[in-house]
């Protein structure tokens, strides 16, 4: 039986060779399309699964009240919190302290840049991070050891044994010489806390100044890191949560009050972005929801696209229906038929868009900044997807017709009275659905891309091109190379101008400070420290006052600008003879003269508002130097970067030559907006693809149902243009509708999403309409072709058609 099931659907399929392949294609980048967002969200959902003791292990964050009022979450705390709480809670059975920062990391000179993890010798034992050589007792639990990863012992040593051997580490102030004492295998890509050098946690003291160390290990005001925790049980955790509380009391004095501890799941470490201070990495999960939205969408396109064509087919298949009934066959067995004949379609289907992932899986990757490969498709929850996605389409796709159709009474199926109105009804409404998700799609990757050029074109308040940016680790070597760049660079035309700040815009924000009004108001600014000319080179504009001067000695010790955001926020309606009185600020003296207010200008993205700010000159933070612009000539830039590097070279013997150009710098902070736009471009391309090859299908159907009538009415004296119009008309009404329906699906959700920018475009009717435009044009080629070639058929061969 089921053989014969088999043989009747593959002649069925080969029979209507055109209707099969537009059914095939349809499907396959409807599952293509799918399966990429799948692997995607399952990507980002696979986070940290890798480790044995994953439900057990927990990370203590910090909910604390800011004298702002405003409630901040931080996976960051003091260095005694994780020893305390082990000792108080005998429930937790491991506790692992982790810290990062960046050092000079060489080997027999040769020397990198490198990132350093600091980890109690309990990183091993909580965590499955496997050590392929040397002892853990020989590494983390011992002073003056390291432990490398497999990456970055081949990086220094290549071939070369490195245990045993001697390392130099060299923060700001310190370096250290350290013995290699292990290696692990390298960290798993789907883990959140990633490293390839690691230290014992104590080694974090010598990343601060010398007055600060001792209070960092051993007080309980200053964050030192992060804190993760083994629990013996781990339906214990809401327990221990009950018993926080007093345990903050106990131990945070005074700071307890605007202080609350709570216990984070490993699992969600990674899906949370909204907590700070973290050694962690944090995505967004709200992406891999998205996506999966997504591609739900474009596989019931196709779906949707299936059974348009089986409904637009139904007149030519229920009299196969009726003789199957009369002939014996039950309807259980005609609903077989139907979705035997779907399930094969979606298994043909699924082969090609195995294909098309092979295609565009490398694409992808780069789209979504992920490394995804082929071999995802071995794993076994993607092949469960694989064989649910095909069955799924198969069982949806061929519902319709496998229930209708098979419900018929032979009788008059056979006498022709069968009512196929409900049916046609059905295939337009269906139609409607389709084209409403495919424009709406359109939609909003018209407003996503609107909004990404409106963030790649708006004034900043200063000039991003041509301005290469030095990074320095140590701003006080910074400051003794700056004055010998600068006047070995001084000579030369290509270069434009010069300027220092410890911070650049689009960077860290700056530091934060707060300005005391009265006895108890504040206003909290950030604070950056620039050198001369940072206005001028940059192209930030003054609005009232002067800039810095060496002319006037007051200026490097005293002086400060101001912006006019915070000029709002104080009330000032000018600045002559006004101070800022700098709350508890590291600065010396506490009270600035301000000498002049500088236009706004943007040292954040755009995702957030222009906060109140103030520009200190170096004098007042000793002269550090933490970043170098060297404004260039357009026309001369890749022949100055060289002059550049070279003279770097001369300079800052042993300083890596760190660069960025501050566009870039600038871009990269909308990297995700350009990702999204992307990934809903070919979204989009899929679902109107898919659409159309259904209209398309349709129109066929439609043109080979009415030959004869197309026939008469060109005997009759009907033009070209009239039969286009009569076979075009109802599709047209079918897209207007759908126009109309997408555009409040589509608004609201693309309000949300421009609700993340302070700054954004109004959202207008513009999108909404080439979305609309667009499909109509697009389907009206679908249509149009399969009209014009049955306008234009010979009306003696449309009557000799049956």
């Amino acid at each position: 039986m089921v053989r014969n099931y088999l043989k009747t659907v593959w002649r069925h399929l080969r029979r209507h060779k055109g209707y099969a392949a537009i059914n095939i294609a349809g499907l396959a980048l409807g599952i293509a399309c799918c399966l990429l967002f799948t692997l995607y969200a399952l990507d980002e959902l696979n986070y940290d699964r890798f480790h044995e003791k994953a439900d057990s292990i927990f990370r203590v964050v910090t909910e604390a009240t800011q004298p702002s009022g405003e409630t901040v979450l931080q996976a960051s705390g003091p260095a005694l919190l994780g020893p305390s709480l082990g000792e108080t809670f005998p429930e937790i059975a491991g506790v692992v302290r982790l810290a990062r920062n960046e050092a000079r990391v060489s080997y027999e000179g040769l020397a990198f840049d490198d990132e350093v993890l600091f980890a109690d010798a309990s990183l091993l034992d909580v965590f499955t991070f496997l050590l392929v050589s040397g002892g853990q007792a020989q590494g983390l639990g011992q002073p003056g050891t390291m432990v490398l990863s497999e990456r970055a012992a081949q990086k220094y040593f290549g071939p070369i044994d490195p245990l045993g051997r001697y390392m130099a580490v060299a923060f700001s102030d310190d370096t250290l010489t350290v013995r290699v004492a292990g290696v692990v295998r390298d960290v798993p890509a789907h883990s959140s806390i990633q490293f390839d050098l690691v230290l014992p946690f104590e080694n974090v003291q010598y990343t601060l100044p010398q007055v600060m160390r001792r209070q960092v290990l051993d007080g309980w005001v200053f964050p030192a890191g992060s804190t993760f925790i083994e629990l013996a049980d781990p339906a214990q955790a809401d327990d221990l949560a009950q018993k926080l509380p007093g345990f903050v009391v106990q131990q945070y004095g005074e700071a307890a009050a605007e202080t609350r501890l709570r216990l984070q799941p490993l699992g969600q470490v990674y899906r949370s972005p909204e907590i700070t201070k973290t050694v962690a990495l944090s995505g967004n999960p709200s992406h891999a929801y998205v996506l999966a939205g997504i591609a739900l969408l474009v596989l019931l396109v196709a779906c949707v696209n299936f059974m348009v064509l089986a409904l637009a087919r139904s007149s030519d298949r229920v009299k196969e229906v009726g003789v199957r009934k009369v002939m014996g066959a039950r309807r259980s067995q005609v609903r077989v038929q139907f979705w035997g004949e779907a399930v094969l379609t979606g298994a043909m289907a699924l082969l090609v868009s195995l294909g098309l992932i092979a295609l565009f899986l490398p694409v992808f990757s780069q789209l979504a900044g992920k490394d995804l490969s082929l071999a995802l498709l071995m794993r076994f929850e993607v092949v469960v997807i694989l064989a649910g996605l095909t069955l799924l389409a198969g069982l949806v796709a061929g519902g319709y017709p496998a229930v209708v159709l098979s419900r018929f009474d032979p009788a008059a199926v056979l006498k022709g009275s069968a009512d196929l109105r409900g049916g046609r009804s059905f295939t337009q409404v269906l139609v409607v659905v389709q084209f409403t998700l495919s424009i709406a799609c359109m939609a909003g990757t018209l407003v996503i891309a609107r909004q990404s050029s409106y963030l790649a074109d708006k004034p900043l308040g200063f000039d991003k091109e041509h301005v290469l940016l030095l990074h320095l680790r140590d701003v006080d070597e910074g400051a003794r190379i700056y004055p010998r760049l600068h006047d070995q660079l001084a000579g030369y035309e290509a270069i434009e101008g010069t300027a220092t700040s410890w911070n650049a815009p689009f960077g860290h924000p700056g530091w934060p400070a707060a300005l005391q009004l009265g006895d108890t108001a504040e206003v909290h600014v950030f604070m950056n420290v620039v050198g001369e000319n940072f206005l001028e080179t940059l192209g930030v504009e003054l609005a009232e006052g002067r800039d810095f001067s060496a002319a006037r000695s007051t200026d490097d010790k005293q002086a400060v600008l101001v912006n006019q955001a915070l000029l709002r926020t104080l009330g000032w309606e000018s600045v002559y003879g006004k101070q800022l009185p700098l709350k508890g600020s590291i600065v010396s003296p506490g009270r600035m003269d301000v000498i002049g207010v500088v236009k706004d200008f943007h040292f954040r993205s755009l995702h957030h508002l222009i906060q109140p700010a103030i520009l200190v000159p170096r004098g007042v933070m000793g002269g550090g130097v933490g970043t170098i612009y060297i404004r260039i000539k357009p026309d001369r830039v890749p022949q100055t970067l060289a002059l550049i590097k070279d003279t770097w070279k001369q300079v800052a013997a042993g300083e890596p030559f760190d660069y960025d150009f501050l566009d870039a710098l600038v871009a990269a902070k909308y990297q995700a907006e350009q990702q999204w736009q992307a990934i809903m471009r070919y979204a989009t391309v899929f679902a109107l693809l898919i659409s159309c090859l259904g209209l398309f299908g349709m129109a066929t159907l439609t043109v080979e149902q009415r030959t004869k009538e197309i026939g008469i009415r060109k005997v009759l004296g009907a033009s070209v243009s009239t039969v286009f119009i009569l076979l075009t008309k109802d599709f047209v009404k079918l897209i207007v509708i759908a126009f109309v329906l997408a555009g409040p699906l589509a608004y609201f959700p693309a309000r949300r999403w421009l609700e993340q920018f302070a700054y954004r475009i109004d959202l207008g009717l513009e999108p909404f309409l080439w979305a609309g435009t667009t499909a109509l044009i697009l389907a009206g080629i679908a249509v149009g072709y399969r009209a014009v070639r049955a306008a234009m058929t010979d009306p003696v061969a449309s009557l000799r058609y049956e």
